[in-house]
């Protein structure tokens, strides 16, 4: 819904609430995703793709950044810049995983498996997840999807499917875990959490000015 006057506003165009975050696999990557539905399914139960992990709840706002560094040029002739650079373009995506499972801790520890320890005498089943040097990171593909409200515009799915707000997703092409501290925290009254940050890096192949990722914006409509 379109406002119109001295300060105009679209309501259609809002976006609020919580995100669903994806990890890809890396043996092998996913293809780069073309749209939306080659991460989830776009109806009912809205299932991950082959590929893709679904990271589940988290603790805090899932949070994308773009930051960029400037190199100013200055003359004689005048006190102010004349010319600036752009000499770096860092993209960022964070997030706090609200959920401890073995394959989250694999990803936050760089290990390379996880072991199946079967029940016995005196013991229960478990998952092993071991860790240990930490030579390179893993590239993954990462993304969020959030979704609009319904009276943002209704995408109405077939078969007498549900009549739902509009997705709205960030895809970041390669995404590998940021060298900071990753800490988890058990105290009484907390929930455990364990806060990731991904960095983004160009996918090989692709054009230069869209080879990092993209902004998916789902429409208004019928699924066929």
């Amino acid at each position: 819904m379109a406002i119109t006057g001295t300060l105009p506003y679209d309501v259609n165009n809002l976006l609020a609430g919580a995100a669903r975050v994806f990890i890809s696999d890396d043996t092998p990557l996913p293809a780069v995703p073309v749209d939306l539905s080659d991460i989830q399914d776009l109806t009912e139960p809205y299932a991950a793709q082959t590929g893709w992990l679904d990271v589940g709840a988290t603790t805090d706002a899932s949070a994308y950044s773009r930051d960029m560094t400037s190199q100013e040029y200055t003359i004689e002739q005048t006190n102010t810049p004349v010319l600036e650079d752009i000499t770096e373009v860092t993209r960022t995506l964070r997030v706090t995983i609200g959920e401890i499972k073995p394959e989250h801790l694999q990803l936050v520890e760089e290990s390379s498996s996880i072991v199946t320890i079967a029940a016995a005498a005196g013991k229960s089943a478990q998952k092993q997840v071991e860790f240990g040097t930490i030579g390179s990171l893993t590239r993954r593909r990462g993304a969020f999807v959030g979704q609009r409200n319904k009276a943002s515009g209704v995408v109405q799915e077939p078969a007498s499917g549900p009549a739902r707000g509009r997705f709205v997703a960030l895809v970041l092409y390669q995404a590998q875990i940021s060298a900071e501290a990753a800490e988890v925290s058990l105290g009484k009254g907390n929930l455990a959490s364990v806060p990731v940050t991904f960095k983004s890096y160009p996918e090989d192949g692709l054009t230069s000015g869209q080879e990092f990722g993209s902004w998916f914006l789902e429409e208004a409509g019928t699924i066929a």
